[in-house]
Parts: C-alpha cells; structure tokens; sequence
C-alpha cells in the first residue's frame, strides 16, 4: 500500500477571498466588540471599516419600493458584499 501525499493548492483568488473575510472580520469584531474612539470616533471607524454602510441604505431604499419585507436582507448582504469587494480589493 501506496502512502500518496496530496496537497491542496488554492488559487489566488480564493486565498483573496480568505483574506478579505478574515479583514471582514476582523473590522466588525473592532467595529461592535471595541467601540474605539467613543460616539463621535465611531462614525468614522464605521465609515472606514464598513465602506459599504452607504451604498447599501440606498440600495435598500430602492430595494423596498418594490419588495419592502426584503429591505433588510439586501442592506445587510449588501453591506457584507461591498465591504468585502472593498477589503479584497
């Protein structure tokens, strides 16, 4: 009996990815865990580390025009989506 080792190989856009929801991650553990910087410190944290907080109300506004009970899943898949092309970019 054979002993074959097998290595797994990722592409480079998977490894991206792994990097972008682990800085993901990390952002949300600072941003809701931390709280840095007090009220005023806060907005600009959130700014920064969830890029995607403003595109995504708008999204969801024009989002409940239409189909108003899915608001909330398309601001928040939205808000994950964007600051995840954000962090990987």
């Amino acid at each position: 009996m054979t002993n074959t080792a097998f290595i797994v190989r990722l592409a480079d856009w998977k490894w991206a990815c792994i990097a972008g929801l682990a800085l993901l991650g990390i952002a949300f553990f600072v941003l809701l865990v931390i709280h840095p910087g007090g009220f005023e410190g806060q907005i600009g944290w959130f700014l920064c580390l969830r890029p995607g907080a403003i595109p995504s109300a708008y999204l969801a506004d024009m989002v409940y025009r239409i189909v108003p009970w899915a608001e909330k899943t398309a601001q928040w898949l939205a808000i994950v989506v964007i600051s995840f092309l954000w962090s990987s970019h």
